[in-house]
């Protein structure tokens, strides 16, 4: 749970409207490809190795129940079935495409409202040494990582920009509703929470100045 905090950020409520108005529409495809494969792989290999630890041993159920929880995520499932819609379903109606695109558009800032709100409830004392020590891998550890792969992989500039503006976000909410499934670091990734998204304000602009200008 403690490495899961280090490296799992608020995506969806965070990182998609901010991606949208920095980097743009061109940003979006990079962005949506990351919350896929990021819910997948590390939800997945976080109930694997927490079994583990319980079990020392993990049955093909196990596996099973594992991956069908992740599929059935509401992020990961909408994902995976746009993009189906995209590449197979017919064309929608105009009335109901101008209909999607008003929720759409009313959905980003008001789940920001409801995280904000939702992060009300959480304090920053219990754990706060575990707390800054996730808060400080994940905003500082965690980008510094990210550009270096983009780096060598010789990553175009509109990705490397979508991918190290996604590893500056403040933890995920998902991590702390995972800490309560296991009951594991709730305390500290409850501060996390706090801790990581107040300073997000700072660290995640200055990273962005100092990848330069937009491609």
């Amino acid at each position: 749970m403690f490495a899961l905090g280090t490296i799992f950020s608020n995506y969806v409520l965070l990182g998609l409207p901010l991606a949208r108005v920095t980097l743009g529409e061109p940003s979006l495809p990079s962005i949506s490809l990351v919350l896929v494969f990021n819910a997948l792989t590390l939800w997945t290999l976080a109930t694997v190795s927490v079994e583990w630890a319980r079990h020392r041993s993990m049955s093909w159920s196990g596996y099973f129940f594992a991956a069908r929880a992740v599929l059935a995520n509401p992020i990961v499932a909408s994902i995976l079935l746009g993009t189906l819609w995209g590449f197979f379903g017919p064309r929608l109606p105009d009335f109901v495409d101008r209909t999607l695109a008003l929720v759409s558009d009313a959905a980003v800032p008001m789940s920001l409202i409801a995280l904000g709100m939702g992060l009300a409830q959480y304090g920053i004392r219990e754990g706060l040494r575990i707390a800054g020590a996730m808060t400080a891998l994940k905003l500082a550890g965690q980008p510094v990582a990210v550009w270096l792969i983009a780096r060598a992989l010789s990553l175009p500039p509109i990705e490397t920009q979508s991918v190290v503006l996604l590893a500056t976000l403040p933890v995920g909410a998902n991590v702390y509703l995972m800490s309560r499934q296991f009951d594991t670091l709730s305390g500290p990734v409850a501060s996390s929470l706090v801790l990581s998204t107040a300073l997000a304000a700072v660290t995640t602009p200055l990273a962005l100045a100092l990848m330069g200008p937009l491609p």
